[in-house]
């Protein structure tokens, strides 16, 4: 079994007018490995999960992991949360709920009210292609995770991206033809939520990005702006890994607009995690292979300028080890990398450093 790759970055918090701002660099990035004490390790090794941010805690949710000496993975059905203190470390981790079954592959994302599950490989098939939610207790704890509404119809949406804006559910998905006869691209789906005794999802919108299929592309969202970064390219253009990509302007009005070229990544990239903070985009790790390859520690960087566009990516370090299959979420003024791989396999450890200042 090959481990997905994720690239589901959450960005919850955040300080605006004088608050402390991203400024394109990362402080020194600490590990559960050398630092346990501060940022204990997750409860589970796990790849192939998701993450999400929301009122100053750090939620993980399902994966999957091979114990050692094992030919199989094992799935994961639990939700584990931790507080985040004020120096950005974090406290123990505890259990906050549970998914509707196992699950792989998942994208999250919280409004602060509730967390969402999009998609997904649950281990129960009558599952997936749905929308989840479970609310968010005052304690970090969550209710039972219930159906909101399915997913856009024809869109299986694994390892991808979402967000939440302005009430409205966004999510990311590559879209490929099965017969070589359909659109091919990489489309944002958003719909309301509607709020109630129970809530529940509006009519999906979809709207396209430039043609073409793109995997595993590293997303990153900002206030007015939404990308899609490096990636591979598929069929007949051999699965190469590539420095390229798009953004688009976004707002839950007008939608996606006209598509423009983004700023080259310094090096390929597919399989990483990409994050918007403020002004600046970041990508993180990732492989320059499909089928083989190790995670990369590498971190770029480049600002936003006020048409949309990138100014040019720059190298801003590593992170403590290479990663693939890892996911990543702000949180507050800092940025934190949980599980994942170097090649595959699943571990529990936890990346984290400051990123606004």
């Amino acid at each position: 079994m090959r481990l997905r790759a994720l690239a589901v970055v959450v960005v919850i918090g955040g300080c605006g007018g004088n608050g402390p701002q991203a400024n394109g660099s990362v402080a020194a990035w600490t590990s559960s490995t050398t630092s346990a004490a501060t940022l204990p390790p997750l409860p589970t090794p796990r790849a192939n999960h998701c993450s999400a941010g929301a009122n100053g805690r750090l939620y993980v949710l399902g994966g999957n992991y091979k114990p050692a000496g094992a030919m199989d993975f094992v799935a994961l059905d639990d939700v584990e949360v931790a507080d985040q203190n004020p120096d950005g470390s974090l406290g123990a981790w505890r259990k906050a709920g549970t998914l509707p079954s196992m699950l792989t592959g998942c994208t999250a994302t919280s409004d602060g009210k509730r967390l969402y599950v999009v998609g997904g490989l649950f281990t129960d098939e009558t599952q997936r292609d749905q929308v989840w939610a479970a609310a968010l207790q005052a304690d970090g704890s969550l209710g039972a995770f219930a159906v909101v509404g399915p997913m856009a119809a024809g869109h299986t949406i694994v390892s991808s991206q979402a967000f939440v804006r302005d009430g409205t559910l966004c999510v990311f998905d590559s879209t490929i033809s099965v017969d070589g006869t359909g659109p091919e691209g990489i489309v944002l789906l958003h719909a309301p939520v509607v709020e109630g005794a129970a809530p529940t999802l509006g009519d999906w919108t979809i709207d396209s990005g430039p043609p073409g299929f793109r995997g595993r592309p590293q997303y990153a969202v900002t206030d007015k702006n939404v990308y899609a970064l490096g990636g591979y390219l598929g069929g007949d253009q051999g699965n190469t890994v590539v420095t390229d990509g798009f953004g688009a302007p976004f707002s839950t009005s007008a939608g996606m607009g006209a598509s423009f070229a983004a700023a080259a990544l310094p090096a390929p990239r597919a399989f990483g995690a990409g994050v918007g903070v403020d002004d600046w985009v970041f990508v993180l790790g990732g492989k320059t292979e499909i089928f083989a390859g190790a995670g990369t520690p590498d971190v770029f960087a480049a600002q936003v300028l006020g048409d949309g566009t990138l100014a040019p990516f720059a190298s801003i370090g590593s992170m403590p080890d290479g990663r693939t299959n890892m996911d990543a979420a702000v949180v507050g003024d800092f940025l934190y990398v949980t599980g994942g791989g170097t090649t595959g396999g699943g571990l529990d450890n936890v990346f984290a450093a400051q990123v606004r200042f």
